[in-house]
């Protein structure tokens, strides 16, 4: 077995400690272990962890991943903000969620926008998401969640 490099050994250290953060804040335990635990997370990789934002919009990407092979940032933000009374649309609140914010929040996971392309024709290629690369990160991260067990799986 090759000896991991040291991107490796980091790429490694920032699933333990996500799956750490994330268990402790999905079974409400806000101890003094959560909050060392997120703060070494921001010192780590720069960013502030709202496990629980992030979280939600995992769980709501669900049913529109299912059955996908990829989805576009705009159909995303489309759907997350049709609910007008829904969290998306007043995002933090202020106004609805954009795509830039929904990349944010999924870059946590590993997750990131690509060029896809749908049409197969060079001169339409909106950026979106494989859709795999968001379950993958839905069945690491909430694998009990009974929002999205029906569809989860099916995969």
């Amino acid at each position: 077995m090759p000896v991991p490099t040291k991107k490796e050994r980091a790429r490694r250290l920032k699933q333990k400690v996500e799956q750490l953060v994330t268990l402790i804040a999905a079974n409400g335990q806000h101890t003094q272990l959560a909050s060392l635990l997120a703060k070494h997370w921001q010192l780590l990789y720069g960013i502030a962890w709202d496990s629980s934002e992030a979280l939600r919009l995992l769980r709501d990407l669900g049913p529109m991943v299912a059955s996908r092979e990829v989805i576009s940032s705009a159909e995303i933000v489309r759907q997350l903000n049709a609910d007008k009374d829904g969290e998306w649309c007043k995002f933090r609140g202020k106004r609805p969620i954009t795509e830039r914010q929904v990349a944010t929040l999924l870059g946590q996971y590993d997750v990131s926008p690509t060029t896809i392309h749908p049409t197969k024709r060079s001169a339409k290629s909106p950026r979106g998401y494989k859709c795999a690369d968001i379950r993958v990160a839905i069945t690491r991260l909430l694998p009990h969640d009974p929002h999205i067990a029906p569809w989860l799986h099916q995969h």
